[in-house]
């Protein structure tokens, strides 16, 4: 990829150097060669960097069960990638106890996870709280659930964001 870069960075520079003269005496025909060639190493880079920074996100806002785990949300990972994984949950109001934040894989599925499963904090006027992972998933996709505990018996909502960033 860093090949591909100081290529097309060589390329940009070279139409730079020469616009002034370019411009006094290309035709349309060389512009148009010029700007596909310009395109075609674009997309070579795109190519090259596989998607990289691509976000993948999810979010929902679902009643609280009492005593219980509840899904928010989930998203679902490609194959042979590395992802960074920031969900966030938040209730509807002042239940003025713990709220949870929940990441997880599903089960039986190839993929490791490098980070905390389960963030809380004190749900005072609203309160939220955030959750963060690295997953690696090796030959096959994964699916990254977010959840919340019903820690109160009042009734909330719970609303939660979830993005997988990928970083490989």
């Amino acid at each position: 990829a860093n090949a591909a870069i100081e290529d097309l960075n060589e390329q940009i520079a070279s139409l730079n150097n020469n616009f002034a003269t370019l411009a006094q005496t290309v035709s349309i025909s060389q512009l148009r060669t010029a700007a596909k060639n310009l395109v075609g190493a674009v997309n070579e880079l795109n190519s090259k960097i596989n998607g990289r920074g691509n976000i993948i996100k999810a979010s929902n806002t679902v009643s609280a069960v009492y005593g219980e785990v509840f899904d928010v949300c989930s998203v679902e990972l490609t194959q042979d990638s590395d992802y960074l994984v920031i969900g966030s949950t938040q209730s509807s109001t002042n239940i003025n106890e713990q709220i949870s934040c929940t990441l997880s894989l599903a089960s039986g599925q190839g993929a490791s996870f490098f980070g905390l499963t389960d963030s809380r904090t004190i749900g005072q006027n609203g309160g939220g709280v955030v959750n963060a992972a690295i997953i690696n998933t090796s030959n096959q996709k994964a699916t990254v659930k977010l959840a919340s505990y019903g820690y109160s018996n009042q009734t909330y909502n719970v609303s939660g964001y979830l993005f997988a960033i990928k970083l490989k």
